[in-house]
């Protein structure tokens, strides 16, 4: 091998150890129980939209509130319905989502997909 072989060969391992130990940071703090720093907070009802990786990911974090907040996912996906209530509403239909929000009074909406932030759901949700 060249001398620059070496480098490059060098930079990705080293690259390669970074990531790897992010990784197992990401690991180690996934879903498990609430840190002390959420201890005393309220109980929230809160509705997630979407059914992404993303959307299972703020799900997932939410849910190790130690007050164990009211969950709801529209649509959701297999991982959040087991620590969330999936709803039958696709993330894309706004019309779905203003009434449930409008019968249920969720505390906060976390939108995740773009597509529904580009139809208006934001703001139809603010004139409740």
């Amino acid at each position: 091998m060249a001398d620059g072989d070496y480098e490059r060969r060098g930079a990705r391992d080293a690259e390669l150890a970074r990531f790897t130990k992010i990784i197992r940071s990401v690991a180690r703090h996934s879903c498990r129980a609430p840190h002390e720093s959420q201890k005393g907070k309220d109980k929230m009802k809160i509705l997630v939209v979407g059914s992404g990786g993303r959307e299972h990911a703020i799900t997932c974090r939410l849910s190790r509130d130690e007050e164990k907040h009211t969950l709801f996912c529209a649509p959701g996906n297999a991982g959040t319905a087991a620590i969330a209530t999936n709803l039958a509403i696709g993330a894309e239909d706004i019309g779905g989502i203003v009434e449930w929000a409008k019968a249920e009074k969720p505390d906060l909406v976390v939108v995740g997909p773009e597509a529904p932030l580009v139809k208006g759901l934001v703001d139809e949700l603010k004139k409740i």
